[in-house]
């Protein structure tokens, strides 16, 4: 089957799905979920645009092989086109000079981004790629895509929070972008190994994390220089880096074992359990456990 549709333009993106391959659709928010025809498959696209940008949360499956193949040549409207796997593979039809927006979309699980030309300082399209590639792959960029997939895609009372981990990610990509075109502190090669040394004592002891002067005299280096250099090499500060290895790994274990919320408290390091809920709340805006009820109730 051969789907063919404008790319670039969100509103007639819609409107060609609904009125020529019979799509569903309903909004919530500024969300507008598309859902993929029966007698086609099953799964459903989540669009959002704002201002010049556009997002799409897509995660389906058709019965039988099926291309996309778009009207739009690559860059009409000046957009620059993302596209992400959740296995955090990238790619770009603008940024690798192709010519026409083609592939296979039997099966999808990924996020499509249309970002202005004009929001990229970096000119230099292959260096783009690279750092949209390295941005993915970062820790900041990399929880944040993390959160994005763990969003349950068939639930639209989620829309308000996958819009906003949107534009969270795009925000932090623009500003990966314009920090990476600055000049950077050199770091030696004997400081790097400091400092993923402090990481992966960091990442052992979630339960037990040592403070900031226990950390630096366990790597051998003095507190500033540990703070400024960890910061450095990650684009995170240590405290930020405790709180969200410790919000991965419970989200994990509601995911993954029948452990009870106060027993995962404990495992990552909170000794309160209405202070380890709200510190999940802040981080992912549900509770622990209303998010473990809703990966149970919207499991397929």
């Amino acid at each position: 089957m051969l789907i063919k549709l404008d790319y670039t333009n969100a509103n007639r993106y819609i409107n060609q799905l609904t009125n020529n391959y019979n799509f569903g659709w309903n909004k919530n928010w500024n969300l507008l979920k598309v859902n993929v025809p029966a007698y086609l498959g099953k799964g459903c696209l989540q669009i959002f645009s704002w201002q010049d940008f556009h997002f799409i949360r897509g995660n389906w499956q058709f019965d039988k092989p099926t291309q996309f193949l778009s009207n739009d040549n690559v860059g009409s409207n000046d957009l620059i086109d993302f596209r992400i796997a959740q296995n955090k593979s990238v790619q770009s039809s603008f940024l690798k000079k192709e010519n026409i927006y083609e592939w296979d979309i039997t099966r999808i699980n990924g996020l499509r981004l249309f970002i202005p030309e004009n929001k990229m300082k970096e000119k230099r399209h292959i260096r783009l790629y690279d750092e949209f590639e390295k941005y993915c792959n970062s820790f900041k960029g990399s929880v944040i895509l993390d959160e994005i997939f763990s969003i349950q895609s068939t639930d639209s009372q989620n829309a308000m929070i996958l819009e906003s981990k949107f534009i969270e990610f795009t925000h932090y990509w623009l500003q990966f972008l314009n920090s990476n075109c600055q000049p950077h502190i050199n770091v030696s090669d004997y400081h790097k190994r400091m400092i993923n040394s402090a990481k992966d004592i960091l990442d052992n002891n979630l339960s037990s994390t040592p403070n900031i002067k226990e950390l630096a005299r366990l790597v051998g280096l003095n507190t500033n220089d540990l703070k400024v250099l960890f910061k450095q090499m990650y684009q995170i500060t240590i405290r930020q880096y405790i709180i969200s290895k410790r919000m991965e790994k419970a989200k994990h274990l509601l995911l993954n074992t029948n452990m009870p919320v106060t027993e995962i408290c404990h495992l990552v390091g909170y000794h309160n359990r209405g202070y380890f809920a709200n510190t999940f709340y802040k981080y992912f805006n549900i509770t622990p456990k209303q998010f473990r009820f809703n990966y149970i109730k919207n499991s397929f």
